[in-house]
């Protein structure tokens, strides 16, 4: 989260022809980065968070297992074992 030099590769991924994934609570990286800007998404977070960090879009948080937007793939770790099949 306070690593400079990732967030910035971050970053410079926005708006590329690029598919991004993110499991548990590493979509907050994402998020830093401006990429989950005006996307659904879930992660591995505490409701706490959202008072935390401003950067988190908590209208476009979803409790789900696995949330697809555009180039954008979040997913909760506790349930990625069981859906290895599916992807």
């Amino acid at each position: 989260m306070y690593d400079k030099k990732t967030i910035d590769f971050l970053k410079g991924c926005k708006g590329k022809d690029l598919l991004i994934a993110a499991i548990s609570s590493s979509p907050l990286l994402l998020a830093k980065a401006g990429l989950l800007s005006g996307k659904k998404y879930t992660a591995g977070i505490f409701q706490e968070m959202f008072e935390l960090f401003d950067f988190l879009e908590k209208d476009n948080y979803i409790i789900r297992p696995v949330v697809e937007d555009g180039n954008i793939i979040t997913a909760l770790g506790m349930f990625i074992g069981s859906l290895h099949n599916k992807f």
